[in-house]
């Protein structure tokens, strides 16, 4: 990467959080090459539209108007890299027939938008990258340190309706590693953090608009492959064939909120103090 060839971007784009909220919130700029930038920002795009979308109740994460106006015009302007089609049309329908001897029953299942695992594991590896060039930046070499992809894995993601499954709750109790950083910002539609585990990897999480986490490690590919070994699997009901042909399903586990500390700040980085000047470059 050269002067030439090099773009701005930061580490949270100002489109991917509600707007407005943005505003005296602290954030990262950096240098990235072009064509990671565009990628970056193409895996925003949806991402972030269908992160803000309510619920199949019709229920946002947060009762915010910046939340609810930005969720309405994404919905319209973004494009699902799942469906192809615009997010607000991109809801999964499902109809299934069943048959009662003489008799059949039509049932119609509909779901959220759906986030592709391969492209949220993307982005939060790009995401992840930012912070831990932050955290290891070093003014006196002028730079700081990367994080190889291929050393990067995603153990799990879930939508808020499922923070409490039993994969997500293993690694929250396995998360009590050495902190190694803590931010909340865009008014806390984005969270994340970095924690060094004795075995020598990195765990991380990220929060995206209140509404989804993904989690894993970072470190050598065998040591990551056996920490995710060991969260549990999220097993599914089949309700006719197998894993060859057939219809299962798994009901989600909602986390209750005195039982969610995935995101609190640890005791010695409770207090600390946000950057006189909320941008870092």
């Amino acid at each position: 990467m050269t002067a030439r060839t090099r773009t701005r971007d930061h580490l949270l784009a100002r489109r991917f959080v509600p707007q407005g909220t943005l505003l005296n919130s602290f954030n990262i700029g950096l240098w990235a090459c072009g064509n990671c930038n565009t990628r970056k920002s193409r895996l925003e795009d949806d991402i972030s539209a269908i992160t803000m979308q309510p619920n199949v109740d019709g229920i946002y994460a947060r009762d915010d108007d910046r939340l609810r106006r930005t969720a309405e015009r994404k919905a319209r302007g973004s494009i699902s890299a799942d469906t192809g089609i615009h997010v607000a049309h991109s809801r999964p329908r499902l109809n299934v027939n069943l048959p009662f001897g003489p008799a059949s029953a039509n049932i119609e299942f509909t779901g959220a938008a759906r986030i592709d695992d391969s492209r949220a594991e993307q982005l939060a590896w790009l995401q992840v990258q930012g912070i831990f060039y932050f955290q290891t930046f070093r003014r006196e070499l002028g730079r700081g340190r990367l994080l190889q992809r291929q050393n990067f894995h995603m153990a799990c993601i879930a939508s808020r309706a499922d923070w409490g499954n039993p994969r997500m709750r293993a690694f929250m109790s396995a998360a009590t590693a050495e902190p190694q950083f803590h931010a909340t910002l865009a008014d806390g539609y984005f969270r994340a953090w970095l924690r060094a585990r004795v075995d020598g990897l990195l765990a991380w999480a990220v929060e995206w608009n209140e509404s989804y986490r993904c989690v894993g490690f970072w470190g050598d590919p065998s040591a990551c492959q056996t920490a995710i070994a060991a969260l549990p699997e999220l097993e599914v009901e089949f309700v006719a064939g197998d894993t060859t042909n057939g219809l299962a399903f798994r009901i989600e586990t909602a986390l209750p909120d005195d039982e969610d500390d995935l995101f609190e700040p640890p005791p010695e980085m409770a207090s600390a103090s946000i950057p006189a000047t909320p941008h870092w470059t």
